[in-house]
């Protein structure tokens, strides 16, 4: 949740591993840049100070959240819709073809080598 505009503004984070690699990763992050995108390109806000200019929206997304303006809010849905895509895919091959074979078995006492029919008394006629 940290690159997401949840907490911090995603400059403030450190660049390393949560600014770069998990803020394109995150959900939560193109849907909030998507969802203020919506909200505030094309407001104007009245002057704390009367006789200034009033205070544009765009200029409330770049300066105070970070977020560019000139990129469409369309290409933050398109951005969500790849990551949902990406993560359905790899789940539906996750499901479909596993790794391992046969189930783990930690020690040979566990396992058992005959089955249970062929094993003393199990596959004796008498009751």
């Amino acid at each position: 949740m940290m690159p997401s505009l949840l907490f911090r503004r995603l400059v403030d984070l450190p660049k390393i591993f949560s600014r770069y690699p998990m803020s394109y990763l995150s959900y939560a992050a193109w849907s909030i840049q998507g969802q203020f995108k919506n909200d505030m390109i094309g407001l104007e806000f009245d002057p704390q100070v009367p006789g200034e200019p009033k205070l544009k929206g765009e200029d409330v997304l770049l300066h105070m959240y970070g977020i560019n303006p000139k990129i469409s809010k369309w290409w933050d849905l398109a951005a969500l819709a790849a990551l949902l895509y990406a993560k359905a895919n790899f789940l539906h091959k996750a499901k479909r073809a596993p790794l391992r074979k046969e189930p783990l078995i930690s020690s040979k006492r566990q396992k058992t080598l005959n089955p249970l029919a062929s094993q003393e008394g199990l596959g004796s006629p008498l009751p």
